[in-house]
């Protein structure tokens, strides 16, 4: 199935009429802290003149995303854009790394004060988005954007808190389990940014919530955040006709505290 949509995108993309747009993005994601791992994915989006747009993305994590939006461009550069998408989740499941949580985990041992998450973050489960993008374009290349979004997994899924007496894992045992769960996501992006003509950059702040109240209680007993700030910074060179590398560096506050993941994104978008 995924081969098959995969197909019809390029087939769309080589074959697109002189009244839409097709972009193609290629990139490599690493973190460089935390959860260290790369991902490399292209995603390609398609957009009409008439405001409709399709996107495929797909990465080496077997992850798919189908999005689809719509641009309704009002007077004097402010637009409006309602987006759907659905995650396709590769990876049914993931552990994190045993972090410290500085004190031991409440009515245990004191030796047990390094905790993992099992199912965290809703990576188990496919996810399905849906948000609203209000932007303002001002004719002297400065531009903003604020979108809200929820993200809501699918599927009812476990999340289980196990804890060791090292970062190692020694004595390892599971100290409490959330079943039956799905996690519902409120995401608000806050963009900012400067297109110079030659270069442009864009700054974008991020903050997650978790609103599913179960979620929320079993966080706080393990002294996890329910919420918090992430950080992007992009330039991307526009000197070049169709074609525009860019680098993006990120700051995405986890739910644990104190921790951070700090990734670096450098990719190539082609239009055509």
């Amino acid at each position: 199935m995924k081969k098959t949509i995969l197909s019809a995108l390029v087939l769309a993309a080589v074959s697109a009429p002189s009244f839409a747009t097709v972009k193609v993005d290629v990139y490599n994601e690493s973190k460089m802290e935390g959860d260290r791992h790369s991902k490399q994915g292209v995603e390609v989006q398609y957009a009409m003149d008439m405001g409709l747009g399709f996107g495929i993305e797909v990465g080496t994590n077997k992850a798919v995303e189908l999005s689809t939006n719509y641009v309704w461009a009002m007077d004097k550069g402010f637009y409006l854009k309602p987006q759907m998408s659905y995650v396709f989740k590769g990876e049914k499941s993931q552990k994190t790394s045993w972090i410290d949580m500085g004190s031991s985990a409440p009515d245990e041992d004191e030796k047990y004060k390094y905790l993992q998450l099992e199912g965290f973050d809703g990576d188990n489960s496919d996810i399905f988005k849906a948000g609203l993008e209000g932007g303002f374009q001002f004719d002297s290349g400065f531009y903003t954007a604020l979108r809200y979004r929820f993200d809501k997994q699918t599927d009812a899924t476990s999340i289980k808190f196990n804890i060791a007496q090292n970062a190692k894992g020694k004595s390892a045992k599971q100290y409490g389990k959330l079943s039956d769960s799905r996690s519902l996501i409120g995401r608000t992006d806050i963009v900012l940014g400067y297109d110079f003509g030659f270069i442009t950059l864009q700054g974008k702040g991020i903050h997650k919530a978790e609103l599913n109240k179960d979620i929320k209680d079993a966080y706080k007993s393990v002294n996890m955040k329910d919420s918090g700030w992430g950080t992007e910074l992009k330039a991307t060179i526009t000197a070049f006709d169709g074609v525009a590398p860019y680098l993006q560096l990120a700051s995405r506050e986890t739910t644990r505290k104190g921790f951070d993941n700090n990734e670096v994104k450098l990719g190539v978008a082609f239009s055509f």
